[in-house]
């Protein structure tokens, strides 16, 4: 899955931190990269079902993929969801697989996933716990 122009304007817009990084000559992505960071939640699925959201730090952001910072190795081939926030309000669900994971240093590794496809009416478990959480603040 590729991510629109639009898409990724928009979500870069909302990642984009002031570090950016120049891109290296010998790279051989097949799509350029913006340096990110950011925190972002994201859902493993393990055995079919949704884990509880875990928030990861994002390295990088492309229109194919991106590089996400953890503190435990994820294996090749493991889907997650990641939530992220729209300028427009609300969130996007996008269905991620794992195509590479490397320890960076004796904390943390880097995971690169590309994006899968869209979820487009997927509620996430962050999008259920904010509205459980409002839920209740409305009823106190």
């Amino acid at each position: 899955m590729r991510l629109s122009a639009e898409q990724f304007a928009e979500l870069v817009a909302v990642l984009r931190s002031d570090r950016a990084q120049p891109r290296r000559q010998h790279e051989k992505r097949r799509c350029p990269r913006i340096a990110i960071n950011a925190s972002i939640p994201i859902e493993l699925i393990l055995d079919g079902r949704r884990s509880p959201a875990i928030d990861v730090t994002v390295r990088d952001f492309s229109t194919r993929g991106m590089c996400l910072l953890y503190h435990s190795p994820l294996e090749n081939g493991q889907q997650f969801i990641c939530i992220l926030r729209r300028h427009s309000g609300g969130h996007v669900a996008l269905l991620c697989t794992v195509v590479q994971c490397r320890r960076l240093t004796d904390k943390f590794f880097g995971i690169g996933a590309e994006f899968t496809c869209t979820l487009a009416h997927a509620t996430t478990a962050y999008e259920s716990a904010e509205t459980a959480r409002i839920r209740q603040s409305v009823l106190d």
